[in-house]
């Protein structure tokens, strides 16, 4: 019975730790559709040039996916908001190309840093630089608010 308790109290605590949802998919054209529903849901897409041998580019892109991760997908109690979260590969012109192109990612950009889409019904911004977490946190304050 402890156990069960315990597990249940665990699960618990868990269920409330995520404030997002990582998004499963094949490749960007599912993303797109998902996009293209204007379902009231707020997206945080991580667009990232996969860095091969490039170890500064690996150490740059986890940076920019801790800090996006710890100081705004987890939970905050003053916003309740669920992200759907995902981490697109902009370097498999296959899959994500066409995602890619859609929402003017800019490439040459992601040599250097990653870029970020936010997006909620068909509005959003794409962003890059050292300034990125504080404008993704402004664009996610701007979108959480109704529509005028």
């Amino acid at each position: 019975m402890r156990i069960a308790l315990a597990l249940l109290a665990v699960l618990c605590i868990v269920g409330t730790v995520v404030a997002y949802t990582k998004l499963q998919y094949n490749n960007g054209d599912e993303i797109l559709r998902r996009l293209q529903l204007y379902d009231g849901k707020t997206y945080v897409l991580f667009f990232y040039d996969a860095p091969g041998a490039n170890r500064d580019l690996r150490t740059t892109n986890d940076y920019y996916k801790d800090r996006l991760r710890s100081e705004i997908l987890e939970p905050n109690p003053d916003e309740p908001t669920e992200y759907i979260y995902a981490e697109i590969d902009a370097t498999d012109y296959y899959g994500n190309g066409y995602l890619v192109d859609r929402l003017n990612v800019t490439r040459d950009s992601l040599k250097e840093k990653p870029n970020i889409v936010v997006m909620k019904d068909g509005k959003g911004n794409v962003i890059y630089g050292p300034t990125a977490m504080n404008s993704v946190q402004t664009s996610l304050e701007k979108l959480s608010q109704p529509p005028e």
